[in-house]
């Protein structure tokens, strides 16, 4: 108190507890949801240990301020809807040389769902941005991108390619030691995890891949 701020134990761990249990209740909504394979469910479980990891080392800290430790708040590269969709239409080609995507691959379903998201993802209120910092940005533009389902095929590689490019051109895609902060493996359970969310978890969903991220 001394230094100006107090710290609730109790209500900590009983945040943290509450979190853990939602958390395993998604892998279990995720393997009944899709028809996963052994190294698939194995993934869920790794992202939910190196979650709870996180957790367990932020406890000394107010459960208030969990989502804002470690983040970047300026942004190093603003990418916009055209040039993730151009990227994503390069893409698309390369599957169709390799025979791995059809015509259908990143169809819009309707024309202003994907331009949204980035909107969204950058918009402010009296000139102060309402997602303070480059890893929430990110987090919401994966978890949007997987829950408005902007196109009618390749929904799963599209959501995946733009996370990464925009994580890529922000400069925070690699560690220190030049590995993916979130792997091919994590990146597919995390997907699924979002995927089968119920939108009143929104936040937990954020918080993880936020995490994940630092």
């Amino acid at each position: 108190m001394i230094q100006g701020y107090s710290i609730n134990e109790t209500r900590i761990k009983e945040t943290w507890l509450k979190e853990l249990n939602n958390s395993i209740n998604l892998i279990h909504n995720a393997l009944h949801s899709w028809d996963l394979s052994k190294d698939e469910a194995l993934w869920l479980l790794d992202i939910i240990t190196n979650y709870t990891n996180s957790w367990v080392l932020l406890q000394k800290y107010d459960e208030n301020n969990l989502e804002n430790k470690w983040n970047t708040e300026k942004l190093n590269y603003k990418l916009e809807a055209e040039e993730a969709f151009n990227s994503i239409i390069e893409l698309k080609n390369d599957l169709l040389i390799k025979w791995e995507a059809t015509d259908l691959f990143a169809k819009k379903k309707s024309e202003n769902t994907f331009e949204w998201i980035f909107w969204n993802i950058y918009q402010t209120f009296d000139s102060i941005d309402l997602y303070p910092s480059i890893e929430v940005k990110a987090a919401h533009l994966l978890y949007f991108i997987i829950k408005d389902l902007p196109f009618a095929d390749g929904n799963k590689r599209s959501w995946a390619f733009t996370f990464i490019l925009f994580l890529s051109k922000n400069n925070i895609l690699l560690d220190g030691s030049w590995n993916k902060k979130i792997n091919d493996r994590a990146l597919v359970a995390i997907t699924l995890l979002i995927a089968s969310s119920d939108p009143k978890e929104k936040e937990l969903m954020i918080k993880l891949v936020v995490n994940l991220i630092n």
